[in-house]
């Protein structure tokens, strides 16, 4: 009980403790930014591959799947996100008809 009642125990336990709950917050905090911008450069890429195909085809010209897929893979690698988390072809023919 003694221990309890050593100032510098007890400081130098609660400066740790209250060290950990800062930092379990401030991760917290965090991550949800940081979540919030991944989603916004998915939106990005998805926009981007959907304008980067529509004036094609307005002029006539189809792009076939390799050609979008190459397309999907050159924008996600520029705005450094996972290919799988965009928009794949047939999603991507769905808005263009939208």
């Amino acid at each position: 009980m003694d221990v309890l009642n050593n100032t510098w125990i007890v400081a130098i336990d609660g400066g740790i403790l209250s060290g950990l709950i800062v930092t379990f917050i401030t991760r917290y905090l965090f991550s949800k930014k940081d979540n919030r911008e991944y989603a916004q450069k998915v939106s990005a890429v998805n926009h981007e591959v959907v304008y980067a195909l529509r004036p094609r085809i307005v002029e006539g010209h189809l792009s076939n799947t390799e050609v979008l897929l190459s397309l999907i893979n050159t924008t996600t690698r520029k705005y450094k996100i996972d290919k799988n988390d965009v928009y794949k072809p047939k999603q991507i023919v769905e808005e263009l008809i939208k």
